[in-house]
């Protein structure tokens, strides 16, 4: 653990001296003295992003009428037309799709931006 500490801190003292980040925030949770406030620090957006995705399927549930429950149906809905079950997934679910893999799919952006800059891909002893 106090391998990849110190490798992530050199990694964070060479994006400072490039100027890439300009952040007091980031030099608060990223201290050598510090790393519990690194962990800390996920955990808080973690369990933020969790409140977040319940409180979008509490109003999902809420403006419904009663469409989507929250965790789902014991019973599923029934079509009046084609006597057919319906899917109707948890709002929770719903909630969690559309706020979870979005932040996902631009999480991948960013990687994908950040790992295929020039610096990166040419070799400096060229």
């Amino acid at each position: 653990m106090n391998l990849l500490l110190s490798t992530l801190d050199r990694s964070a003292e060479r994006s400072r001296q490039r100027g890439e980040i300009k952040n007091r925030f980031f030099d608060a949770i990223c201290a050598e003295e510090r790393p519990r406030r690194f962990y800390l620090a996920g955990l808080a957006a973690t369990f933020l992003l969790l409140a977040v995705v319940f409180a979008v399927g509490c109003t999902i549930e809420h403006l419904s009428g009663g469409e989507f429950a929250l965790f789902g149906r014991s019973e599923p809905i029934v079509d009046a037309a084609t006597g057919r079950e319906l899917y109707r997934p948890g709002a929770v679910l719903l909630a969690y799709y559309m706020i979870a893999f979005s932040i996902l799919l631009t999480h991948y952006l960013h990687d994908g931006v950040f790992f295929f800059r020039r610096r990166y891909l040419v070799d400096p002893a060229q």
